[in-house]
């Protein structure tokens, strides 16, 4: 018996055991709930993995600063 035969043979499986290929509306041995699907032993559909890397750069800039105090005398003769 081929595959699709198989399958329509089955399509009306309502009990809850734990075979490949029941397709009634409970969670099989494949670990998704079938809801009518007489493929229910094939995996579909596309994941995607988006990672995203962020990079903190912190720069620090000190100033420091320095005062010079000149202090001058002028003698003036008297």
């Amino acid at each position: 018996m081929d595959a699709t035969t198989r399958s329509r043979a089955i399509s009306n499986d309502d009990d809850d055991d734990d075979d490949d290929d029941d397709d009634d509306d409970d969670d099989d041995d494949d670990g998704d709930s079938d809801d009518g699907d007489t493929n229910n032993n094939r995996i579909t559909g596309t994941t995607t993995t988006t990672t995203t890397t962020t990079t903190t750069t912190t720069t620090t800039t000190t100033t420091t600063a320095t005062t010079t105090t000149i202090t001058t005398t002028i003698y003036t003769p008297s």
